[in-house]
């Protein structure tokens, strides 16, 4: 299998299982500021990760 159709797999599997726990956790919730910050806080994770790789290997 080629690494993109890989990469695609494991994205498309990550999605379903934030989707699936979003809608367990989260559904009922009447606090939209907490849903808010569960679905916004794993890309400004992944922007950090990314940032620090980048200046990690400008060293």
């Amino acid at each position: 299998m080629s690494a993109f159709l890989l990469y695609i797999l494991k994205v498309a599997l990550l999605t379903a299982v934030f989707v699936l726990l979003y809608h367990l956790l989260l559904r009922r919730d009447t606090f939209h500021r907490t849903a808010r910050i569960v679905l916004v806080s794993p890309l400004t994770d992944y922007q950090r990760s990314r940032r620090e790789k980048y200046f990690r290997r400008k060293k």
